[in-house]
């Protein structure tokens, strides 16, 4: 009645989707090429295959061999760990190439170098006030230690913007050739800077202005109180002007170094500096920058690989003793699997693959799989052992029975994993490669070094053949689960399309990316404690960068600098003053500027300090804006950037940068003064990447305006920190949608190819897909992000859920070839290979969950989400694909049908 027993292998060498019992020669051949043994058939009597004697002889000669070998490689790769590999996890490894990149760093290389922001919370010891003189004079100590340290190290700090530094500019600036330990408290100190009969309610420049405000938003404590400087300067009889605040930020401007890792060694060294000042005085400082942030995580994650595999060893110890109550079981797979992770580990070192935070997950994956294959093999192995066949024979056979199961999977989850090569992240696609390297160490480990083990151990004391009466773990009532099944496999259909159909749902309308790497630390951590206190301290901290580079459409050649380039440069400049999250000092006066800088504010504050300066450019200042006056002509701007350019005078009150030092940080000029570049840096505050995307998205809004390309004629490009956060942002969700469908179209088209059968290749991807649909929606539900791990979970659910399906599709399969009734078919299946999956399901999902112990909320999360992928694929595979199977016998069974 039903079909005779086939292998899906030998089919017809035509691609016949009919499921024609056909056997073509062509095709036996290919078929034996890819897999050496052909399969006997699970009920039948059983017959020994010449091959199969072959591998017996085989592997009882080599089992010594195989384990010496297994142990070199080991070692070998051990000894490369004697070192310790540092993870990688810079922004910059993250970002996908853009073809802007060369036009700038063209532009970058020509301009005065600028650094990378430290940020330094300084506070007093017992919570005192932190403007205190005796406190700015201990300040200005350290600060003068500090730049004497920078000296010895090639001039590490660029800058630096802080309370004494502000405080000692404001004394060069009226050249009073004094120091601020000169002075003995704040009164002598304002009596020497204020002129006499200044008060507070006196107006001041502009830059002055700006000065105040930003000097009140991001340097000082939000508790600020100067009210005693403005009593003592309308009345000088009134007791000490000493101002107060909690706390007081520096910000520094840290040299680039020439890689990634002199840069965090950098500015390691910088908070080493800072810890030991804190131990020396009465202040106390905490550093921060994404140096830190970096070194912390590095240094954790390497912690945090080391501790959650030891926990997923000693989990699979527990898991295996359960199933196999023997030393051996637990033993063999233990110091294979253990293996298996060294060499993975080892080949990625060797292939000089970076560790980033993405190689956490490479280990349960490995360790999960592997517990799969060993399972299913030494179940099997135990039953051949207990019908009395020899370890070797016992092993082979084994194989045999399982070697199409086994290497479909295989296969197939090596595949769906390189697929992620189309990832435009290479930290995704070195991902992808190292899993593929972990399964197939996995599965050559749990397959041939185990079965070595095996074979060499029982030479020396023989293991006993009665398998143990006693019920294992999952073994239960498999009837009873198959009736269950059976009554209710309507219901279940219609549960799954309701769940799945929720699911895209839901999470079309929730899901968001967001990556940072603060994401990943604890609150715990020192840096993420430094982070928080500033947040809390200051009304706007932390700072970051975003430019705008104009250069001429070619890269290389004049923009033109006429009245209409004018014209652009002012409209910029008020929508960047609108622009949402852009720093407007708002603090003391409603008046002052934005937080940016670039040609038109450079030029501005120069005409607005000195108007005969702009009379000889023909400049002018109308209505506060830049602007040509009649006699305007091209080259004049460019002209007065050029005299600027060596005008050595301080131009800002806050940064105490020179007009020299911000044109050549601002202006690329041609050999005959030309304008062939511009930088606009613009300061912006972001605290989430969800907020970073609304503020790279509204300035990248502002610069595609018409009235502004039509008056710039150049080409405007974003770029700077947050422009790369938002690339990485982008290429997630690209990189989500192009893995998922290329590991299924590939899971799918190589399972098409291995067997040419179209409803089986269907059959089994269905209910894999459907997981992964599932598991975003779970992520959606339980309010958890994509991110550079969660990434990788719908190509996980796919990797992993395609090694159950296929089990359990070739079980049943096998069964129906030999007659078996479908729900009989299905019940047999339950009882054995249902079991199975059961116990390496669990293995996998404890092994993810391991994650929930990491200090690191992302990688929590990410635990969290994969098991939860585990347990879907487990859920899929015991629940649909069955009944999916059970139709697709019973249609080609008159009279049969789901409700016999």
């Amino acid at each position: 009645m039903y079909p005779a027993s086939h292998d899906p292998f030998l089919r017809a060498s035509t691609w016949n989707f009919d499921d024609s019992s056909q056997v073509g020669q062509s095709w036996t051949n290919i078929a034996v090429g890819i897999i050496p043994c052909l399969p006997t058939g699970g009920n039948m009597s059983r017959t020994v295959d010449p091959r199969d004697s072959a591998l017996t002889g085989i592997l009882e000669r080599a089992a010594l061999p195989i384990i010496v070998l297994a142990l070199m490689m080991t070692g070998i790769f051990a000894i490369g760990f004697s070192d310790p590999p540092s993870f990688n996890t810079d922004l910059t490894t993250f970002m996908p190439p853009n073809d802007d990149d060369l036009i700038i760093n063209s532009v970058d290389e020509q301009l005065f170098e600028t650094g990378i922001p430290f940020y330094v919370h300084v506070t007093s010891d017992n919570g005192e006030n932190a403007l205190e003189w005796s406190a700015i004079i201990k300040q200005t100590e350290i600060l003068s230690q500090m730049e004497q340290e920078s000296q010895l190290r090639s001039s590490l700090i660029l800058s630096n913007i802080s309370a004494p530094g502000i405080l000692q500019l404001a004394l060069d600036e009226i050249e009073s050739g004094k120091n601020i330990s000169d002075f003995e408290n704040w009164a002598s100190y304002l009596n020497e800077t204020v002129e006499e009969g200044t008060t507070c309610a006196d107006g001041a420049d502009e830059d002055l202005r700006n000065a105040a405000s930003l000097g009140r938003m991001a340097l000082v404590h939000r508790d600020l109180e100067f009210d005693a400087i403005c009593s003592w300067l309308d009345d000088k009889s009134q007791p000490e002007p000493i101002p107060y605040a909690t706390s007081t930020l520096w910000i520094l401007e840290v040299r680039n170094q020439q890689d990634t890792t002199s840069q965090v060694m950098a500015e390691v060294q910088l908070r080493n500096f800072f810890n030991d000042a804190s131990e020396n005085s009465n202040l106390r400082f905490q550093s921060l920058s994404d140096g830190l942030i970096s070194d912390e995580l590095n240094r954790e994650s390497l912690s945090q690989l080391v501790v959650l595999l030891g926990i997923s060893i000693l989990l699979v110890v527990i898991i295996l003793a359960a199933a196999f109550r023997s030393i051996r079981f637990v033993g063999f797979p233990l110091a294979a699997l253990t293996a298996s992770l060294i060499w993975t580990y080892g080949l990625l070192d060797v292939l000089n693959m970076e560790y980033t935070i993405l190689t956490l997950a490479v280990a349960p994956v490995v360790l999960g799989l592997g517990i799969d294959y060993s399972i299913h093999l030494q179940r099997t192995y135990e039953r051949n052992r207990s019908n009395g066949l020899q370890p070797a024979e016992a092993w082979v056979a084994s194989f045999r029975e399982l070697r199409i199961a086994l290497t479909l999977a295989v296969f197939t989850t090596v595949c769906a994993f390189i697929a992620n090569i189309a990832s435009p992240l290479p930290p995704v696609q070195e991902f992808g490669l190292a899993l593929a390297v972990g399964v197939t160490s996995a599965f050559l480990a749990s397959t041939v070094v185990v079965g070595a083990l095996h074979v060499l151990v029982s030479r020396w004391s023989e293991a006993p053949t009665n398998r143990s009466t006693k019920r294992r773990l999952f073994e239960g009532n498999a009837k009873n689960i198959t009736e269950f099944q059976k009554k209710t496999a309507a219901q279940v259909l219609v549960a799954v399309l309701l769940i799945t159909i929720g699911s895209i749902g839901y999470s079309s309308i929730k899901l968001e990316t967001q990556f940072d790497l603060t994401d990943f630390l604890s609150n715990d951590m020192d840096t993420m404690q430094s982070r928080t206190a500033m947040y809390d301290s200051y009304e706007s901290s932390t700072w970051k960068e975003v430019s705008i580079l104009i250069v001429n459409e070619t890269g290389t050649g004049i923009i033109e600098d006429d009245s209409q380039f004018l014209d652009g440069l002012w409209i910029l400049d008020m929508q960047i003053q609108s622009t949402r999250g852009v720093v407007v000092p708002s603090s003391f006066f409603v008046d002052a500027n934005p937080s940016y800088d670039g040609p038109y504010p450079i030029v501005r504050d120069a005409v607005q300090a000195d108007s005969a300066f702009g009379e000889s450019h023909n400049l002018t200042i109308y209505s506060g804006r830049l602007t040509g006056t009649e006699n305007y002509k091209t080259g004049d701007f460019a002209n007065a950037l050029s005299e600027l350019s060596s005008n050595s005078s301080s131009s800002s009150s806050f940064r105490g940068l020179s007009y020299e030092e911000r044109v050549g940080r601002t202006i690329v000029f041609t050999g005959n003064g030309e304008i062939a570049a511009s930088k606009i840096r613009i300061d912006v505050e972001a605290e989430s990447s969800t907020e970073s995307r609304e503020i790279i998205r509204d300035i990248s809004d502002v610069v595609e305006r018409d009235d502004i390309k039509n008056n710039i004629d150049a080409e405007i490009i974003l770029t700077g920190y947050l422009v790369k956060l938002e690339y990485v942002l982008d290429s997630l969700s690209t990189s989500q949608i192009s893995s998922t469908i290329i590991s299924l179209c590939v899971s799918f088209f190589v399972l098409l190819l291995l067997t040419r059968r179209l409803a089986p290749s269907f059959i089994v991807i269905v209910p894999v897909t459907l997981a992964a649909v599932w598991v975003v929606g779970s992520m959606a539900v339980l309010g958890i992000h994509w991110n550079v791990l969660t990434v990788m979970v719908t190509a996980l659910t796919i990797g992993l859920g395609i090694d159950y399906t296929i089990h359990m599709w070739r079980k049943y399969e096998s069964l129906i070839e030999n007659d078996v009734p479908p729900w009989e078919a299905l019940r047999r299946t339950n009882s054995t290979t249902g079991t199975a999956l059961c116990l390496s399901a669990m293995t996998t999902a404890i092994g993810f969950l391991v994650l929930w112990f990491s200090p690191m909320p992302v990688v929590r999360d990410f635990g969290i989400v994969t098991a939860l992928t585990v347990i879907f694929s487990l859920t899929m595979a015991l629940i649909l694909l069955p009944l999916l199977l059970v139709y697709q016998a019973q249609s080609k069974t008159e009279g049969d049908s789901l409700q016999e």
